[in-house]
């Protein structure tokens, strides 16, 4: 078996780049360049945003001025928890099957697994975004590309860069745009590579990606609820009712709407209910005064699609340090395996055994939102 492993531990080597770079849509798009030490779980990465600085006029003088900024960086935990792994046996049958046929099915679903399970962490940040456009239950791009100027103009006004901006979409939006001839002509588009490959390039200011882990969020539907009691500017939370004057249902954590006499969009980031009101937090803070009877209009339930700034999301995929096995078990080998392009340290391990051998593929990570800002719901 020793001998069976080692020509096959090459094939193993490349398969799992090829399929980790195949299904790291989301992975190779956000901000992911945290180097590959070995850490452990429940570590912790220090993500800094810088606060924004002001100009002043210059007043020739004696003396120096006083800085006129303070750094203040917010600070945000990136948090090494989640440890997933995708395992499976092979007889000696299997492994002289595959050295001969150079054929690694097992090692590409156990590659797939994991690598899904990342993508979907960083897309489960979503949670986290307030901005939107578009309308929840339609899938977007039916008839043009619109909903982007919105989108565009959302992250423009966050002062997101240019450069690097990413849009994610579920096979039913990417289809819509597919089929909308400012991409299918070449007079227009310059390429003729959506009509020919259903591919979409960089376009209307995206890396566009299609994404079948793009998720849903469903809403709770409220109706009717308003602001309890007035609150200023600034606030991180709002106190609301029902329409009856009573206890609301439960907003998700997730949920955004809008409160009448503002445009700004929120979303619901904790709730604690009372006896005949609740208390919701919400990002960003309020951009204005609210008063008592202030209607909120939550958005029902709808795709996740993101368009989005790299440095919205940050990931960071590290390798683990060595197991302690018992006496009965080795490992006959562990390599880490870290792919440039898409930013992921996967850890493959073959644990010999019994007239058998266990793969195993695994990685620890952690994601973060640092700027909401920087992304938008693109409902659906």
């Amino acid at each position: 078996m020793a001998n069976t492993l080692s020509e096959l531990i090459p094939l193993m080597n490349i398969n799992v780049l090829d399929y980790a770079r195949a299904n790291a849509v989301t992975p190779r798009l956000v901000t992911s360049d945290y180097g590959a030490e070995v850490a452990q779980k429940g570590q912790d990465i220090k993500l800094n945003v810088m606060n924004d600085f002001s100009a002043s006029a210059v007043t020739p003088g004696v003396t120096t001025p006083a800085a006129n900024n303070d750094i203040d960086p917010s600070v945000t935990n990136l948090t090494l928890n989640q440890w997933e792994k995708s395992s499976f046996l092979l007889t000696q049958k299997d492994l002289k099957e595959i050295v001969d046929t150079g054929k690694m099915k097992a090692l590409e679903a156990a590659v797939a697994a994991v690598v899904d399970k990342i993508d979907q962490s960083v897309l489960g940040l979503f949670s986290n975004v307030y901005n939107f456009a578009g309308t929840a239950g339609t899938t977007p791009f039916a008839s043009d590309t619109q909903i982007l100027a919105t989108a565009n103009s959302k992250l423009s006004m966050a002062k997101a860069p240019k450069m690097d901006r990413s849009l994610i979409v579920d096979p039913l939006a990417y289809a819509n745009a597919t089929q909308l001839n400012i991409f299918q002509q070449a007079d227009q588009s310059g390429t003729t590579e959506t009509l020919t490959e259903a591919i979409i390039p960089r376009r209307v200011g995206y890396n566009w990606g299609e994404n079948q882990n793009v998720l849903s969020h469903t809403a709770t539907g409220n109706t009717g609820d308003a602001v309890d009691t007035a609150a200023t500017a600034d606030a991180i939370s709002i106190t609301i009712d029902d329409a009856a004057g009573g206890l609301p249902t439960e907003p998700s954590i997730g949920d955004v709407f809008t409160i009448a006499g503002n445009t700004q969009q929120y979303v619901v980031t904790s709730y604690t209910a009372g006896t005949t009101d609740g208390v919701v937090g919400i990002s960003p803070a309020l951009v204005a005064d609210v008063a008592d009877g202030d209607v909120l209009t939550f958005v029902g339930s709808h795709v996740v699609n993101l368009a989005f700034q790299r440095d919205a999301f940050h990931l960071a995929v590290r390798p683990t340090d060595q197991v302690l096995l018992s006496d009965a078990e080795r490992v006959y080998m562990r390599q880490t395996i870290t792919d440039e392009i898409s930013g992921l340290s996967l850890t493959l391990m073959c644990f010999e055994q019994y007239h058998q051998t266990m793969c195993e593929v695994s990685a620890l990570w952690g994601v973060a939102c640092p700027r909401p800002d920087y992304a938008v719901r693109i409902l659906g």
